[in-house]
């Protein structure tokens, strides 16, 4: 005989009969929806550049991981091979034929402008500054050349 982690036992709500799993599924969905991307959010949200934070991308990474790991926790069994959230997670999306698909710059086709100007890789920021000025803010636009 079989022995399972979990009993299956129905519950009646407001007309609708619930099972035990589903409830814990549930419960374990909204605790996704409501901490963990609340947390991921705040550590990559723009309202750090207000509080002159740096964002690195040790930031993005464990924003990441944070929701990895919720993911686990909410489907212990894993995700579909198909499913849009673990290909994003592990990088493998294809986003071919979507609006997406243009907010995605290649590295070896990227720049940044500022000033009307490309700013030349391997030059320093204060090169085109004329000078060592730690009181300025700059705003760098990134493109494709």
């Amino acid at each position: 005989m079989k022995k399972y982690l979990f009993t299956i036992h129905s519950v009646t709500i407001k007309g609708r009969t619930w099972n035990y799993f589903n409830l814990v599924h549930d419960f374990l969905i909204s605790i996704l929806q409501a901490r963990t991307v609340a947390e991921a959010k705040a550590k990559v949200s723009p309202q750090n550049v207000q509080s002159n934070l740096c964002l690195t991308f040790a930031d993005v990474l464990e924003a990441l991981d944070i929701l990895r790991g919720a993911i686990t926790i909410v489907y212990p069994m894993g995700l579909p091979e198909y499913d849009p959230i673990r290909m994003e997670l592990e990088n493998r999306e294809d986003l071919s034929g979507t609006q997406a698909q243009k907010e995605v710059v290649d590295l070896g086709q990227a720049t940044l402008w500022f000033s009307s100007k490309e700013l030349i890789r391997g030059k320093k920021l204060k090169d085109f500054l004329g000078g060592a000025n730690e009181k300025s803010k700059v705003i760098l636009k990134l493109s494709t050349r």
